[in-house]
């Protein structure tokens, strides 16, 4: 897969429109009405894990860098991909980055990076500082992290 994203990430968003499904879309449209339905292509999330698991190391590096996604597609994607980053100050940075751009639910309850529970302690200040966040979808995320990590019985 390497060959297809060697040169930009154009390649990856030929790849999103031949699994697109306009029914799909449409309905992905209806759930997340804060952001123009022309960004949203309508592939199924599974898809998205496959595409992730067939990306290597540099492809996912490249999506990482971007700072701005066309689709919505693309920024599911970037979750996907933070949530499966196994160091943890290299995932907590990435988040850090990434939680700005997030524009609707789907995107922020995407992510959830697995290496967060075996840091809890370190993890703490940082979901403290998201859930107090004026942006709807930072606050959002740290109250998920909260949530996940924190409470208990």
């Amino acid at each position: 897969m390497d060959k297809k994203y060697r040169n930009d990430i154009t390649a990856l968003q030929g790849e999103l429109f031949a699994l697109a499904d306009e029914k799909y879309a449409a309905f992905q449209a209806r759930l997340v009405p804060n952001i123009d339905s022309k960004s949203i292509i309508g592939v199924r999330v599974p898809e998205l894990r496959r595409l992730v698991h067939g990306m290597s190391g540099t492809e996912r590096e490249r999506l990482l860098s971007e700072r701005r996604h066309a689709y919505y597609e693309e920024n599911i994607i970037h979750s996907i991909i933070l949530s499966g980053i196994k160091d943890y100050k290299q995932c907590l940075t990435g988040v850090e980055a990434f939680l700005p751009q997030i524009d609707n639910w789907a995107v922020c309850d995407t992510l959830r990076p697995r290496v967060f529970a075996r840091h809890t302690s370190e993890l703490l200040e940082s979901a403290c500082a998201w859930s107090a966040s004026r942006q709807v979808y930072t606050c959002r995320f740290g109250v998920g992290v909260l949530m996940t990590y924190y409470l208990d019985g």
